[in-house]
């Protein structure tokens, strides 16, 4: 019988970043969220009992008009559904009243009219939402004016160099793949093929490990410091021998025997089975009764195991087994061609205003490799005279320094973000919080260390849309800071 219903951690995809969907179970109403709207990524539960604050942050990116939609449906349901009254979100300051623009009383005329400026990624998703959510919220920009509109004008200055930077970068990894093969032995050459399938998303997460897994024989790779990834090697094993008529006939029974309507958790018929509110649901049954069905409770036990990691654990878990086969597989030549490969994937983001907070990172404690001498050694080393000469009149470095002030002082935003969000929470127990992913760590660390409970969501997302980041890098090309356009030019931006 296909299991692919049941299992929900099978895919891999990014948001800013390459992150697992992996999420942490509770019976609190953060968890409840729809799955067709977002997936919960990672909560944490106070333990904290004079502490009721709650910050839902929704993971923003920023160049899609689809992720902007399925934004506002999530701010829309905590709205109606969860009775949040404040949505607090990135590039604006103080109280905004966007909807007072749209002053029309034709509801379907405001929608139209919001949809189109949504779609030329005119209005955001929490913008469009406070316009057509029939329930009023208090909406929010969280930004210090002058910080933001630094950041704006550092931020057209790294776009205006982005292609050379490019292209330069570009130049370099063709040099580097030329090195690569003149090196790589036909091992060392499928691993760092496997491993670039991976990243460009072109392989599963669960299917990239048992591969990195296969490459140490009779079992040799210690797994003790890597416990989530033991973890997840466990989970899928489960989910190889598990039993899906059996699972599916306890479900069933359950249901019938406690008289429980498969529409409680809000999914029809089995899929029932790996909605969270059901798993917390079961969690939280006596042990005795847990007992009558022990395929279930196993099964059960195992999904809240796994969605008990932290993205980011596993993650850096993934990347040390990356760098441990990458060892035992590829000689050292080879080797020091694959590290800079990374390192230069690393530049490509950070050049193209797309980094990780990973990627940031490794720019601050690896400076001295970020550099087009760097590169050029290597390929000197192993290409020799066969070395394409190129001449550039602005160096490698020089094009990264426009975009690392850029994340620089977005990395002075987060301490802006964070002390703003607190004062929100003064006045508020719950808020949503809309910002980018590199925000998102820094964030996270400040309320998990004031014991405020969190959840961090990611809107569901197809894939890049490449006309939507254009018109997103044109409009911040062309950005006015001050929100309060007029009506005239609302329209004029809707319908043409």
């Amino acid at each position: 019988m296909k299991l692919d219903y049941l299992f929900p951690l099978k895919s891999f995809y990014s948001f800013l970043c390459l992150l697992l969907i992996i999420s942490f179970v509770c019976p609190s109403a953060q968890a409840s969220i729809p799955s067709s709207l977002a997936t919960v990524q990672e909560e944490y539960i106070s333990n904290f009992s004079h502490n009721k604050k709650e910050v839902i942050i929704i993971q923003d990116l920023h160049t899609s008009t689809q992720v902007q939609e399925n934004i506002s449906d999530v701010i829309r349901y905590y709205v109606n559904e969860q009775n949040v009254q404040a949505v607090a979100y990135e590039g604006n300051e103080g109280i905004v009243e966007v909807e007072k623009l749209f002053w029309f009383s034709d509801i379907q005329l405001k929608k139209e009219v919001a949809g189109s400026l949504l779609k030329k990624l005119r209005l955001s998703g929490p913008e469009y939402a406070r316009v057509v959510n029939k329930k009023p919220f208090e909406l929010l920009g969280i930004e210090n004016h002058q910080l933001y509109q630094k950041n704006i004008q550092q931020f057209r200055k790294a776009l205006y160099l982005r292609q050379d930077a490019k292209n330069r970068i570009l130049s370099l990894r063709k040099q580097l793949l030329r090195s690569l093969a003149e090196v790589a032995t036909p091992d060392g050459k499928k691993l760092h093929r496997m491993m670039e399938n991976f990243h460009n998303q072109r392989l599963k997460l669960t299917d990239y490990l048992l591969s990195l897994m296969g490459w140490f024989e009779g079992g040799d790779a210690s797994l003790s410091d890597l416990p989530h990834v033991k973890l997840l090697l466990d989970w899928i094993e489960e989910n190889r021998v598990i039993d899906a008529d059996l699972l599916i006939q306890e479900y069933e029974e359950l249901l019938k025997d406690l008289k429980i309507d498969k529409r409680a958790f809000q999914l029809e018929s089995n899929e029932g089975m790996q909605s969270k509110a059901f798993w917390s649901y079961f969690e939280a049954l006596q042990n005795e009764v847990k007992q009558n069905y022990p395929y279930l409770n196993h099964w059960v036990s195992y999904q809240i195991k796994i969605q008990k990691m932290r993205s980011w654990d596993l993650f850096e878990e993934l990347e040390l087994l990356e760098n441990r086969v990458t060892k035992k597989v590829m000689k050292r030549k080879e080797l020091k061609v694959v590290h800079a490969l990374k390192y230069l994937d690393q530049i490509k983001r950070i050049v193209s205003l797309k980094a990780t907070r990973a990627d940031w990172d490794s720019y601050l404690k690896n400076k001295n490799v970020f550099q087009e001498s760097y590169f050029n050694k290597i390929i000197n080393k192993v290409l020799g005279s066969k070395q394409k000469s190129s001449h550039y009149d602005v160096a490698l470095e020089d094009l990264l320094k426009a975009a690392a002030e850029f994340y620089l002082v977005a990395q002075e935003r987060d301490e802006v973000i964070t002390h703003n969000l607190f004062s929100v929470l003064k006045r508020h127990n719950r808020v949503v919080l809309v910002v980018g992913g590199f925000h998102t760590e820094g964030l996270v660390r400040q309320l998990k260390k004031q014991k405020i409970s969190y959840s961090v969501l990611s809107p569901h997302y197809k894939g890049q849309d490449l006309k939507a980041e254009k018109r997103y890098f044109d409009s911040m090309m062309n950005l006015d800071w001050d929100h309060q356009k007029d009506t005239i030019s609302l329209f004029s931006a809707a319908f043409n």
